[in-house]
């Protein structure tokens, strides 16, 4: 029998951790920077050493052809702007000639922060490089992610890896992040990377992810997120109870409305979990109502969409897709026996701290038969064959639109890993986030095996 409340494991929500550019209410510019430098060309290309005329263009971050800065080289190849932006973040910077567009990358632009650049052209796949403190700042955070990801790529690959080295390997990074913030205190970049390196520690060290959200400014980048993974935290470590206490502490402590929105989410995320369905419901249609203008009523309205058709005791909605080797599958409820569908991304935290327990249960040999399907949703095809190649599976799915997907949008995953338990049709169990364990547990009571 499944253990109470193991299978409501099914709400969690997710904000990307990439940008803190957005929309203001009003066209009024709040941010001024300063930006010169110089673009040049390798002698070898053009001796005349005339480098006049190339364009540089600071963009919007909203894929409107809003012009935030503009300057053009003189024979020197020096250019000087003033930026005015509707608010600190990271916009898009292109440079070009004759209309042709030579290099583009990224700025951070923040009040008062004096920018500069020096570019010689061509100069192949190299990161176009800003010099200032909140460039440098997020430059150390990408810097950071990427040694990350590198280490991790090559430890998965190796076929070495285990829990205990994903946690080391994840603390290590988390330790390396937090430390920006010293370094670069106050920076866009020092704040991205706290805010991941807290997301890095849960369900390593939960006492410290709830220790740390407490630390972290509500308006800075990724907050919700933080604030989502200490609420799970504090759930494993004390109950639904004191974790919907926390949420509601933070709601409290802000009057920004997208933020209350953003925690009103988790609110429902939390009724979900402790099986207060209604409750939950009631919660997500005010936010239905009173955000309509938001991403978050979007959210709501799938959530609600999952208590009515997605929970346990339901019929598992049906769909037919091509597998990642290019045969055709088709999920039919009334004749499936046990199946563990799962979503889920190569590269994320969770997965890979959880997938040596996941890939034991695919290899187990049960009385009863259990067919794995395996969603990814990365868009990467290498990525996806490294990690197809290696994972015990019976069925393999690539959705390369992601969470878009129809197939993603009919099982409603915003967040991954998101697993179902399904057995004759019937949604047996549904597990979102660090949730591999209960996963084991359910899936060996239903197939009457010995969990020990």
């Amino acid at each position: 029998m499944l253990r109470p409340g193991m299978a409501w494991k099914g709400f969690l929500v997710v904000v990307a951790v990439v940008s803190v550019a957005g929309c203001r209410a009003d066209d009024r510019p709040v941010v001024r920077s300063q930006f010169d430098g110089y673009v040049t060309v390798r002698p070898e290309v053009d001796s005349t050493r005339d480098y006049r005329g190339f364009e540089v263009l600071v963009a919007s971050s909203d894929g409107e052809a809003d012009t935030l800065g503009f300057g053009v080289t003189d024979s020197t190849g020096y250019f000087r702007m003033l930026i005015e932006a509707p608010e600190r973040g990271i916009y898009p910077l292109i440079v070009s000639r004759r209309g042709a567009r030579v290099k583009q990358g990224q700025i951070v632009l923040a009040e008062a922060d004096t920018a500069s650049m020096r570019l010689r052209v061509p100069d192949g796949d190299r990161p176009l490089i800003i010099r200032s403190v909140e460039n440098a700042a997020w430059m150390a955070y990408r810097n950071g992610k990427m040694v990350h990801n590198r280490e991790l790529l090559s430890l998965i690959q190796s076929g070495q890896y285990s829990a205990e080295s994903h946690a080391t390997r994840f603390m290590q990074s988390a330790q390396i992040l937090w430390a920006l913030s010293e370094q670069f205190p106050g920076t866009i970049g020092a704040g991205m990377a706290s805010a991941e390196s807290v997301l890095m520690m849960e369900g390593i060290n939960d006492s410290l992810v709830v220790e740390r959200v407490m630390s972290l400014p509500m308006e800075g980048p990724g907050f919700v997120d933080v604030a989502r993974a200490a609420r799970r935290a504090e759930a494993r470590m004390r109950g639904q109870d004191s974790a919907i206490a926390l949420v509601r502490g933070l709601s409290g402590k802000t009057v920004d409305k997208a933020l209350q929105a953003a925690l009103a989410s988790e609110m429902v995320v939390a009724y979900a979990d402790s099986n207060m369905l209604d409750e939950a419901v009631i919660e997500a249609n005010r936010i239905d109502a009173e955000y309509a203008d938001s991403p978050w009523a979007e959210w709501a309205r799938g959530t609600v969409y999952e208590i009515e058709n997605l929970m346990p005791g339901m019929l598992a909605p049906s769909f037919s897709t091509v597998t990642w080797t290019g045969e055709e599958y088709s999920f039919d409820p009334s004749t499936t026996g046990i199946v563990l569908l799962e979503f889920f991304r190569p590269t994320d935290a969770t997965y890979i701290r959880e997938r040596a327990l996941r890939d034991s249960l695919a290899s187990y040999k049960r009385g009863e038969t259990v067919t794995f399907v395996s969603v990814s949703l990365e868009s990467d095809s290498d990525l996806n064959e490294a990690f197809f190649g290696s994972q015990p599976s019976t069925v393999q799915i690539a959705l390369p639109l992601g969470a878009e997907d129809p197939l993603a949008r009919s099982f409603n995953v915003r967040v991954h890993p998101k697993r179902f338990l399904i057995k004759d049709g019937i949604i047996l169990g549904k597990y979102s986030g660090p949730a591999i364990q209960a996963v084991a547990d359910d899936l060996m009571a239903v197939t009457g095996a010995d969990s020990s």
